[in-house]
């Protein structure tokens, strides 16, 4: 008979000087979101709470497998094992810690699990400059200008309109 699989409580139990000891496997309460993205004025408190008996310690992993460092103002491991990144500056700013994944991990001597692993990603807010990079091409054939957008806010910005000699502007339409 082949057994299957299944996500269950275990119970063990451990006879010691008389006394029996219940231990029961730690669980998801809370798992952290998919993605968790943020300004830098606001911050974030990214949720990750098990139980279990014992009580299971959380902590959260890099993506390349060791133990996340908090760094002074900017990111901590709250008392309930929430992680928080602060409000901060913009620059601040830091793509290995603020564009980043990160694991929460819970854990007690009667097991461990690992939650979905956390894609973080912060957008500073303030003024930021586009710009458009010359093109050489020869008379009579087409140019391509691209709108170069700073990374920390490409996945946020919409090109609207362009602006030729500060007086015309040019929208998109519906036939490009």
């Amino acid at each position: 008979m082949k057994m299957r699989k299944k996500m269950f409580t275990i119970i063990l139990m451990v006879v010691q000087l008389g006394l029996v000891l219940c231990s029961e496997a730690p669980r998801f309460l809370r798992e952290p979101p998919q993605n968790a993205v943020f300004t830098n004025t606001t911050g974030i408190i990214i949720d990750c709470l098990g139980e279990g008996g014992p009580t299971p310690r959380v902590s959260w992993i890099k993506q390349d497998g060791r133990p996340m460092e908090e760094v002074s103002g900017l990111v901590r491991v709250l008392n309930n094992g929430s992680l928080e990144f602060s409000p901060f500056p913009g620059v601040r700013y830091n793509p290995r810690l603020h564009e980043a994944t990160y694991t929460c991990v819970i854990s007690s001597s009667a097991g461990g699990l690992r939650a979905n692993p956390t894609q973080v990603r912060a957008v500073v807010v303030g003024d930021y400059e586009v710009q458009v990079y010359d093109q050489l091409v020869m008379a009579g054939n087409t140019a391509v200008l691209r709108c170069s957008v700073p990374s920390y806010v490409r996945d946020y910005v919409t090109v609207t309109s362009w602006i030729r000699d500060d007086t015309f502007n040019i929208y998109p339409n519906m036939h490009g």
